[in-house]
């Protein structure tokens, strides 16, 4: 099963760093789900142990072996990657773009085999993109079109799976549906899941193992239990949250919440106002 670690990573856009020096390791056969606040280095993060952003600084191994020595066909073999952003689509078919899952399976001509075909069959029975395969992508909903993308990915047939806020662009209904399928292919398959999730709760409900970010460092981790707390939430987002227990899974669940530095101004107005009677008394 691969084992993903990354050491003393740096990495960002231009000459100042969005992560520096961050080491994780990632557990084998888990869902883990990135959270934190906009900006914090998510995606820097995600990009970077899926060597799809340059690393400017330190390693990243799967399976013992540096990434960046990996190549490219190979490790497409090992690991799919869903970015934040999808370009490059613009005049395929649905059928055609997960068919582009299978290029690092293909051999000589590119021509897609057997197995190939099964595999993009499943990929869009599970993700619901079948009925549209014909419908060129550009046509789409963004809902359907973030589906192709997840089919895509799924036909990669990898047991590493990256995908950076997968639920974009969903309805509730197909939100769940994204995500109970990336449960079943954990459960059932073994596969290797690393996400980014917006939404608290649904990353506390299908997730093993957490990453808590902010401001380019990993503040903790751990499972659901340990990070949706009250006192990790105010670290992380400077939020004052009440936490709860989710009564069909037993995850905690965020019931709601708000802001601290509202909190702030309003007991600093207050103590203005306070203040204000005083001197006039």
């Amino acid at each position: 099963m691969s084992k993903l670690e990354a050491y003393s990573i740096q990495a960002g856009y231009g000459e100042k760093p969005i992560i520096d020096q961050l080491s994780v390791s990632i557990p084998s056969g888990q869902i883990t789900t990135i959270i934190g606040p906009n900006g914090c280095g998510k995606s820097t993060l995600l990009k970077a142990c899926s060597r799809l952003l340059p690393m400017q600084q330190g390693y990243v191994y799967l399976d013992g072996e540096a990434i960046q020595q990996i190549p490219t066909k190979q490790l497409a073999k090992k690991m799919a990657i869903l970015p934040q952003t999808q370009q490059g689509a613009n005049g395929l078919t649905a059928y055609e773009l997960v068919s582009y899952g299978r290029y690092p399976h293909q051999r000589a001509f590119g021509r897609l085999s057997a197995l190939d075909k099964e595999r993009i069959a499943w990929a869009m029975e599970v993700t619901g993109t079948m009925p549209f395969k014909d419908q060129l992508v550009d046509g789409l909903s963004g809902g359907q079109r973030q589906r192709v993308w997840i089919a895509m990915a799924l036909a990669q047939d990898t047991e590493l799976i990256f995908l950076d806020e997968p639920t974009t662009y969903l309805d509730m209904a197909h939100q769940l549906e994204v995500l109970e399928l990336l449960e079943k292919l954990n459960r059932e398959e073994g596969r290797t899941i690393v996400m980014v999730l917006h939404d608290l709760n649904q990353a506390s409900r299908f997730s093993d193992f957490l990453i808590a970010m902010k401001e380019g460092k990993i503040l903790e981790t751990g499972s659901s239990e340990q990070i949706i707390r009250a006192e990790v939430l105010r670290d992380v987002f400077e939020v004052e949250a009440l936490i709860g227990k989710d009564p069909h899974t037993g995850k905690p669940m965020c019931m709601t919440y708000h802001l601290l530095k509202g909190e702030n101004t309003y007991h600093e107005k207050n103590n203005r106002n306070h203040l204000a009677v005083a001197s006039h008394a």
